[in-house]
């Protein structure tokens, strides 16, 4: 029974006067003159208190709407979306159960009941009873339609979000312009979502900038509850479109860093949108331009899970994009300090320039690195002339007005300039302690200035020089120092300069004594280790991360994993027989830690029988690269691979190197059982997580390898036709797969993102990834895929942010494209026919003649071994060649050149 409450008013004149005023619209008839008035539900007003008229029945109290509620509407329906996937717990059902019951008008809530609604007309459950009637759920959709949402407009956005797979969903969301609200959109850019396909994210960018950052509403709509609720840009606030922007650059991250840059522009395009005027979350229009111009600045500075350093001239791209707008708009933005830090993080990862490499270059052998002159060029320069990028930011920041911190001259340091001697260093971020914790920045200082050192001897004069007297190294600095030690000596690679690459290079002692050289001579890995424990610390984060990766043996893994806080978790690591039930105490060991486990596991892995994890036994299990990829499932549980690939990335290197798992058929088929192995972590890896460039690479390598050992029978390559006996329909099988799926991922990796309107690849392809595959394919005899991989890479040197260190003169990725094209003329006379060979030839010398093209056609009188060897292997399989889907008319690695 409702009762409307009125005030008791003295007198009956006082009350009848209030009743006519909240009952205007009612018929004169009803309105009596007189101590009773008849309310809106059938009540009478008697003695100043509504009652019901007599006779009347009695009618169901409305429930309203709450306004407030005690969870997040769109993460309840993402969280009921994703039950499908994961387990059902507790707190998830009651989630549910409240989203069932709730009277909330919001579209979440409606759209969720909608989906359960379906789900318990398939299979009834206890929500059943939590949902509202029939009647009062028209009543509801009723109530929307005056907001212009129909019951066609939930259905539409439930059949989106029930999609099985991220791709999927992104297909059905572009598939119609009908109306989408926000929270959609965010159920589809989930972070628990997987995209693998880089050109369905590039669609949706496209979409997005379509229909939520602009206002295409009819100019003939009328303003208020129904232009709200169907124009996606007015609900679109800042605080809504940096949420956006995080689950955009998470995604682009992962499936396409390339396209950093066109979410660029979608901010610049936002930004502009906000006008000077309003007021958008209390704040003033350039508070809130500001705002989502430093959010995008350091989200574009977070590094790429896969191969982050080589993609971080993406990162860069995008943060010139917003750093050119903002020096046009007016009036300007303004950068604050954490995304002056983004911006030197970014260029910390980036290649040296060719000023940087001239410094570097100019730097004495000796220690302190001072600057060497070379000519009156270098008389006339500046210092200022001799700074990095990165150090240059930093005095901008300075002059801006902000003070420098730790941590900043951290990334001074690495950048090449501080009050320490320091070598320019590409790397990552150092880390940064904050809240409470702020003052052990001072650690992420010394560990950049051991890092930003050329050797070992270097680095430990570094460690012995704390910043501030008395002060103890803790593990970030043991890290560093660990990692010189450990470091190989830089072999040969060309034009390689000190901070390029984690190789350590010569010490310069020539006018230093004996005594001299045993003083400041850096202890052995031991000696190091030993000396951390007596200053009472203990492997930790990456310090343990660097041991593990690096230690001897699986003993000695055991060893640092028992000095440091995970002793209790050893156990799991070890356990004999691994189950479900080993799970919780595994995955209490840090993501990074386990890695470099499974890293330890591939490297101790050897391809003789008796060398096995537990000594005594001799179960396949047991082997350590077998075992890593148990412990490795069962670490990561259900989810797989889609939230870190690396310790997959490790397993495949492994096998598509040296390793090898020993087969119950002998020794003949150990490397048939490798590509077999191989072939089946691959392919749950792609099909979890995606494609990426790393798969690619170990596929060629595993490819080659089998096609190798199956013809010459032992790792030491002879060319004296030692061909085994191991030709059955198993082993041509997993060749042809393996080709097969080698050739469907070169496709997917360089196919336009879209519809072959744009360049932007998936990844960044380099010139060894294209080298590897060659070789790959001229190894199996595949003349027309080399022939299709020829005319891509002519078609690339049109191609912007396609091959671009492959097209400099003196980077290491050109020289590996010199070492492309001589392996295609060699190969290419053993499989091609001389026409073919000379087009192409003829290709290239018009594009170096019309467009300036640095590559160079290479001929030699001599094949090399790598060519003989692959052609030798060539003529092995040459039975699969008719598998391959080649035709005639082309020339068969049998028909080898008297030359």
């Amino acid at each position: 029974m409702l009762y409307a409450r009125v005030s008791t008013l003295k007198g009956a004149g006082k009350g009848i006067g209030l009743a006519r005023l909240l009952v205007p619209s009612f018929p004169a008839s009803i309105r009596q003159q007189s101590t009773n008035a008849t309310g809106s539900h059938g009540e009478v007003l008697r003695d100043d208190k509504w009652a019901p008229v007599p006779g009347t029945p009695e009618l169901r109290p409305r429930r309203r709407a709450p306004k407030h509620l005690p969870f997040s509407t769109s993460r309840a329906l993402a969280i009921r979306v994703n039950l499908r996937n994961g387990p059902l717990t507790w707190t998830k059902w009651r989630l549910s159960r409240d989203v069932a019951r709730s009277t909330s008008r919001r579209l979440p809530v409606v759209t969720a009941q909608f989906l359960i609604r379906q789900q318990e007309a398939l299979q009834r459950t206890s929500l059943s009873e939590c949902l509202s009637s029939e009647a009062e759920w028209r009543t509801c959709l009723n109530s929307l339609a005056f907001k212009g949402i129909h019951i066609e407009d939930i259905d539409h956005w439930a059949w989106i979000i029930s999609a099985e797979t991220g791709d999927a969903m992104i297909e059905r969301f572009i598939s119609s312009d009908r109306h989408k609200p926000i929270f959609v959109l965010f159920i589809v850019l989930g972070k628990e979502m997987t995209i693998q396909e880089s050109k369905n994210f590039i669609a949706l960018l496209d979409y997005i900038s379509e229909h939520y950052l602009q206002d295409k509403s009819p100019h003939n709509m009328p303003r208020g509850a129904l232009r709200r609720s169907l124009v996606n840009r007015l609900n679109m606030t800042p605080r809504h479109y940096i949420t956006l922007l995080q689950r955009l650059v998470h995604h682009c991250l992962k499936v396409s860093p390339a396209a950093l840059a066109q979410i660029s522009h979608l901010v610049t395009s936002y930004i502009e949108s906000i006008s000077l005027h309003s007021k958008p979350s209390g704040r003033t229009g350039q508070a809130a331009r500001c705002s989502v111009f430093n959010h995008a600045l350091q989200l574009f500075g977070r590094a790429a899970p896969i191969r982050p350093l080589q993609h971080r001239k993406y990162n860069w791209e995008a943060q010139k994009v917003l750093l050119g707008f903002s020096t046009k708009i007016v009036p300007h933005l303004i950068i604050n300090k954490e995304s002056y830090r983004s911006i030197r993080s970014v260029l910390l990862g980036l290649r040296k320039s060719q000023s940087e490499k001239k410094v570097a270059e100019r730097s004495a052998k000796t220690w302190p690195p001072y600057r060497k002159i070379w000519d009156g060029t270098d008389e006339r320069r500046k210092l200022e002339d001799d700074l990095s990028r990165s150090v240059k930011a930093g005095i901008l920041m300075h002059e801006a007005g902000y003070p420098s911190e730790d941590i900043d001259r951290a990334m001074g340091t690495l950048g090449g300039f501080e009050q320490t001697p320091a070598i320019q260093t590409r790397s990552a971020s150092p880390y940064v302690w904050t809240g409470n914790r702020q003052s052990l920045n001072v650690y992420s200082l010394w560990a950049a200035e051991v890092k930003a050192t050329r050797n070992a001897q270097e680095a430990w004069k570094i460690f012995e020089t704390p910043p501030r007297p008395g002060l103890k190294p803790n593990f970030q600095v043991y890290a560093e120092m660990f990692d010189k030690l450990f470091a190989r000596p830089v072999q040969g690679l060309l034009r390689t300069l000190p901070g390029d690459a984690k190789e350590v290079f010569p010490v310069y002692d020539a006018n230093l004594t004996a005594f001299e050289m045993a003083r400041l001579k850096p202890p052995s890995v031991d000696e190091l280790y030993e000396l951390m424990l007596r200053q009472g610390n203990r492997p930790v984060g990456n310090c343990l991360g660097v041991l593990l990766r690096n230690a001897g043996s699986v003993e000695m893994g055991v060893r640092y994993l028992n000095d440091s806080p995970f002793k209790d978790d050893v156990a799991a690591l070890l356990e004999p027989n691994l189950s479900v039930m080993s799970r919780p105490s595994l995955q209490r060991i840090p993501r990074q830690v386990f890695n470099a486990w499974i890293s330890l596991l591939c490297s101790a892995h050897s391809n003789r029988p008796q060398n096995t994890l537990r000594p005594g036994t001799n179960r396949r299990e047991d082997f350590p690269i077998e075992r890593a990829i148990k412990l490795t499932t069962l670490y990561q549980g259900p989810w797989g691979a889609k939230n870190d690939k690396a310790p997959w990335h490790t397993i495949l290197r492994a096998l598509a190197g040296s390793k090898t798992i020993l087969s119950d058929g002998g020794v003949a088929r150990n490397y048939v059982q490798t590509l077999s192995t191989f072939l089946n972590v691959h392919e749950r890896t792609r099909g979890v997580a995606g494609q990426d460039a790393i798969l690619f690479e170990s596929l060629c390598v595993a490819l080659r390898k089998t096609l190798r050992f199956t013809t010459f029978g032992c790792s030491d390559v002879t060319f004296s036709q030692k061909y085994s006996t191991l030709v059955d329909q198993e082993v041509e099988s997993l060749l042809l797969s393996a080709h097969a799926k080698l050739v469907g991922s070169f496709q997917r990796l360089i196919a336009p993102s879209k519809d072959g309107t744009s360049s932007l690849l998936q990844y960044d392809i380099t010139a060894l990834h294209l080298y590897r595959y060659m070789r790959a394919l001229g190894s199996i005899g595949d003349a027309q895929g080399i022939t299709q991989l020829m005319d891509w890479i002519y078609k690339a040197w049109d191609q912007q942010s396609v091959l671009d260190e492959a097209k400099m003169p003196g980077e290491l990725d050109y020289a590996y494209m010199e070492k492309v094209f001589s392996y295609f003329w060699g190969i290419g006379n053993h499989l091609l026919p001389r026409d073919v060979l000379q087009d192409f030839r003829d290709r290239l010398i018009r594009l170096n003649l019309e467009k300036e093209c640095t590559w160079i056609w290479a001929e030699e009188d001599e094949l090399h071994d790598d060519v003989r060897c692959d052609v030798a292997i060539a003529n092995r399989w040459e039975p699969l060649r008719a598998n391959l889907g080649q035709t005639g008319g082309r020339r068969t690695a049998a028909t080898v050149d008297a030359r």
